[in-house]
């Protein structure tokens, strides 16, 4: 709880999630997660990184315990209602871009509007792409970009709706060190002028090496199996 006595931005309690079919559950430490701080969620592949982001973000359920935002636990929130927080609340970078192959950088940027029936904002889109060194690939398709190109893609269209939570699961994939350091830069620094709070998961230890002594680490979140 904050001194101002308001819930924190993000709070996680007593969770854990059991893989269907499988004899595999992850059990995940309690934490918080306060208004514009940042978060390096760190362990090896297969740990559970990608899975507690999932939980995070209302796409999985959890077999116990309890995700809150700004108080709110996800549980009671319909699917229509956790689509529509998503949208408005959450900025999400996955490990997997999904950019679609059909689509122009300018037309990737407007889905998050136009997938809810909002209008294009391209004012917004032209802004981040410049932003971003991208304003000369707007009308380029994913096959035309380079892998660090498409990362920034990715970014840009999780910052489009202005969210107040920036996930990234390991945006350093496939990278160079040299992109590593860009990406990561360019996280921090999207998420401080948006004043969002972000949470990025890896297991690469040059992003270990290079996070900010202002971020708040938590070294293995994930359990043993129950």
């Amino acid at each position: 709880m904050s001194d101002t006595g308001s819930p924190p931005l993000l709070q996680v309690q007593g969770l854990s999630h059991h893989y269907p079919g499988s004899q595999r559950s992850l059990r995940f430490a309690d934490f918080e997660l306060a208004a514009g701080q940042h978060l390096l969620l760190r362990g090896n592949s297969g740990s559970g990184k990608s899975t507690l982001l999932a939980l995070l973000a209302g796409l999985l359920t959890p077999a116990s315990g309890e995700v809150r935002v700004q108080g709110r636990a996800l549980s009671g929130l319909s699917q229509r209602q956790r689509d529509a927080w998503r949208g408005e609340f959450l900025g999400f970078v996955p490990q997997r871009l999904h950019l679609s192959p059909a689509l122009t950088v300018m037309q990737s940027l407007q889905l998050p509007f136009l997938s809810v029936g909002l209008a294009a904002d391209l004012p917004r889109a032209q802004a981040l792409l410049q932003r971003l060194g991208l304003a000369e690939m707007a009308g380029r398709h994913p096959h035309q970009l380079s892998v660090g190109q498409a990362q920034r893609v990715a970014l840009a269209r999780a910052l489009m709706r202005r969210p107040r939570l920036l996930m990234a699961d390991e945006p350093s994939a496939s990278l160079d060190d040299a992109n590593t350091a860009q990406v990561l830069r360019l996280l921090q620094e999207a998420a401080a002028e948006q004043g969002a709070s972000l949470l990025l998961a890896t297991h690469d230890g040059r992003i270990a090496a290079q996070w900010s002594a202002r971020s708040l680490v938590l070294p293995d979140l994930a359990g043993g199996a129950a």
